[in-house]
């Protein structure tokens, strides 16, 4: 819940009435809304203190759904880092990540593949970050005018 706050925060910062949907069968984390046109944008959040994120499943390629990595320091003093990104570039990161496991799993146990849902976890590159990090016109730009 603290990364939904600091998200809605931030875009509250930035002009957006964003608002933290609560329950645990939601589709939405969060909700900004541009009060001007009146333009809605749910995103989804994660959040971690390691830089590792579970997400539920690898989004579909047309997917468009806007995303936020958390990244909450241990200390309280540090602020939280944020990673913005649509579903579709996610879902370029986690399968080619998907596809390096399977590979790894594939020479650890005689070329036999992994069978089974597995957890999808997310860790960025110090080079993924640079293109994610701080991107909220990903999010502003759907709700301008």
């Amino acid at each position: 819940m603290a990364g939904e706050h600091f998200v809605a925060a931030e875009l509250l910062r930035r002009g957006v009435l964003a608002s933290v949907t609560i329950g645990n069968a939601k589709k939405a984390d969060v909700i900004a809304r541009n009060l001007e046109s009146s333009k809605i944008q749910v995103v989804e959040v994660k959040s971690s203190s390691r830089k590792q994120w579970v997400v539920g499943g690898i989004p579909e390629p047309n997917d468009t759904q806007i995303w936020v990595f958390v990244d909450i320091p241990k200390e309280p003093e540090n602020p939280p880092a944020y990673y913005v990104c649509v579903a579709q570039e996610l879902n370029a990161i986690l399968t080619k990540k998907d596809r390096e496991w399977n590979e790894k799993y594939k020479g650890r146990h005689n070329g036999k593949s992994f069978k089974g849902p597995g957890v999808i976890r997310l860790e960025l590159t110090e080079a993924e970050t640079n293109g994610f990090k701080n991107q909220w016109n990903k999010i502003l730009g759907r709700l301008s005018k």
